[in-house]
């Protein structure tokens, strides 16, 4: 899970286990552990500043292949490549400050 602040998750990232590759967490990102956080970050994530409903997204490799699955408010989901069976979470971005 990556919140932006405490209390404000920006994604959830779940691994699909029977793939060879490996979602690793980045900097930021922390493990959930319990059902108590999971339905923190669900329950929360509709309060975000973006006031839009978080919503599954897929986690895709170029040749298509489903890594994983994110729970977010966009489809944005900074990873970089380590090699060909690990990517590494990256910063999620904060949504834009409403303009003038």
């Amino acid at each position: 899970m990556y919140e932006w602040r405490p209390g404000i998750p920006a994604a959830l990232v779940a691994n699909v286990k029977e793939s060879d590759r490996t979602i690793r967490p980045g900097s930021g990102w922390r493990k959930v552990t319990t059902r108590q956080d999971l339905e923190q970050v669900y329950y929360s994530g509709g309060a975000v500043s973006a006031k839009t409903p978080m919503r599954l997204y897929r986690i895709e490799g170029d040749d298509g292949e489903i890594w994983g699955y994110f729970f977010a408010y966009r489809n944005i989901l900074p990873f970089s490549i380590v090699d060909d069976k690990t990517i590494e979470l990256g910063r999620v971005p904060e949504p834009p400050a409403p303009g003038p």
